[in-house]
């Protein structure tokens, strides 16, 4: 629940750091990939514990957690900065879904858990449909937009890359521990990140040093923050309910639209919210 209380702070900052001209995109990504090291760094020397036995399987783990992590962030950055939110934001309520399969290869899972999902997945969706008022009250628009809307598809590839990639961390921390983990997935994904901004043009002092570094250096420190609140839980608990608890991402966001931009949060909002706390409640029930 912290985590999404701090993602909502990096989604924020992130819409803000997307706004800037094409060719500093890359620097974007970079940004929350790499600058979350320093903080597992930190973390690193206050938890102070030994290096732990390393699976032989760990190093390909990693590499194929950076091969969908970087995708997925390009794709939910370029989904994110069109102006037809309204049709992209609902999608990454889907996520769940998929996670959902995570039931099957973890363990620590309850019929009153997997409840709570289903019911934080639908407040989720319907706050979002209610918070843009689709034209003739059509709340499955998002899904139908599939077909017309790229950025809605692009919003989708981002969703079924980190309901690959959140499992696999799991099994990764397995395999040796939270920070190990994050440090070894996060270099090479800038590693990537890297060569693919080369690829397309862009310098590597543009990537790492842009000019403007001052909107992506605060994503990056947060993310580091809210990636550590992340691998910690996904270490205590199976990782659909981790996912389905940033879920509640929403709920804080429109919270603080409410209290810094003095938003009227509508009654269909409330019963939405309603909804999201019931299945947060029902997971909190159901977490073994």
């Amino acid at each position: 629940m912290i985590s999404a209380i701090v993602g909502a702070t990096q989604a924020t900052l992130t819409k803000k750091g997307v706004t800037v001209p094409d060719a500093l995109n890359h620097a974007s990504v970079f940004a929350r990939l790499f600058y979350v090291l320093p903080i597992l760094v930190v973390y690193m020397v206050i938890k102070n514990a030994p290096l732990p036995p390393i699976h032989p399987w760990f190093p390909y783990i990693a590499i194929v957690l950076a091969f969908f992590e970087v995708p997925a962030h390009y794709c939910y950055q370029r989904a994110i900065k069109t102006e037809k939110t309204s049709l992209v934001n609902p999608i990454y309520a889907l996520i769940t879904i998929p996670m959902m399969s995570s039931f099957i290869f973890f363990e620590g899972w309850s019929i009153v858990g997997f409840a709570g999902i289903v019911v934080i997945t639908g407040g989720v969706y319907i706050l979002q449909a209610r918070k843009n008022n689709y034209a003739g009250g059509n709340v499955l628009l998002p899904i139908i937009s599939l077909w017309q809307n790229k950025e809605s598809r692009l919003m989708l590839y981002a969703v079924m890359c980190w309901s690959i990639t959140t499992p696999l961390q799991k099994v990764a921390i397995k395999m040796s521990n939270i920070e190990m983990m994050g440090l070894c997935y996060l270099s090479i994904a800038s590693l990537l990140t890297v060569l693919w901004g080369i690829f397309k043009g862009s310098s590597v002092r543009e990537i790492i040093f842009p000019q403007k570094v001052h909107h992506f250096a605060p994503i990056g420190l947060v993310a580091g923050i809210n990636n550590v609140l992340q691998y910690t839980a996904l270490s205590l608990i199976n990782p659909a309910y981790v996912t389905g608890l940033k879920q509640t991402i929403h709920l804080w966001l429109i919270v603080s639209d409410r209290f810094i931009f003095k938003d009227v949060i509508s009654k269909a909002q409330m019963f939405a919210i309603g909804i999201i706390v019931t299945g947060a409640m029902l997971v909190g029930l159901g977490v073994k």
